[in-house]
């Protein structure tokens, strides 16, 4: 059996309960109804002109005591705060793990992207993020900056991409 279309009459009903206008639109915000089906109204304006890494899965806002409006996104990468209203996008996805890598960890082969990271007994798996400083570059390629693990060969070593 294929499924039945549903229709729910347009308009909102304000006047009785949730439970009493069962199949009916009980509010709404920037909503309006073209041809019996709910559109946003207005249209949306961008906060912010950066893309957080991976798909967004919650997204909670608050107001300090200041009066200043922050806004917390979780995707299933990272951790994001925007802070006070601004524009700004700050990476608090927490710190694992830091500390110093050997001497010469990295191996690179010339034409190629993939950076080989020695890094004994280094617990990650693929798709964690790692972030690197006070590399020089080798090979063509900057090492420093954050990158994501893309396979674990061994125990000892991984690639990133």
């Amino acid at each position: 059996m294929g499924n039945l279309p549903i229709q729910i009459p347009a308009g909102f009903v304000l006047v009785d309960s949730g439970n009493a206008a069962t199949g009916r639109y009980t509010g709404g915000d920037q909503i309006w109804f073209y041809r019996g089906k709910p559109e946003k109204r207005a249209g949306w304006l961008k906060l912010i002109s950066t893309p957080v890494s991976g798909k967004a899965r919650a997204l909670v806002a608050w107001v300090n005591f200041g009066g200043n409006t922050n806004i917390a996104i979780g995707t299933n990468l990272k951790l994001y705060v925007i802070l006070g209203g601004a524009d700004d996008l700050n990476d608090i996805t927490p710190i694992r793990d830091s500390g110093m890598l050997a001497t010469d960890p990295f191996a690179v082969v010339d034409g190629d992207a993939t950076v080989t990271v020695t890094h004994t007994s280094h617990g990650l798996g693929v798709g964690d993020f790692v972030t690197f400083s006070g590399a020089t570059a080798g090979g063509g390629i900057t090492v420093d900056g954050e990158y994501q693990v893309a396979t674990i060969p061994t125990g000892d070593t991984y690639h990133r991409t």
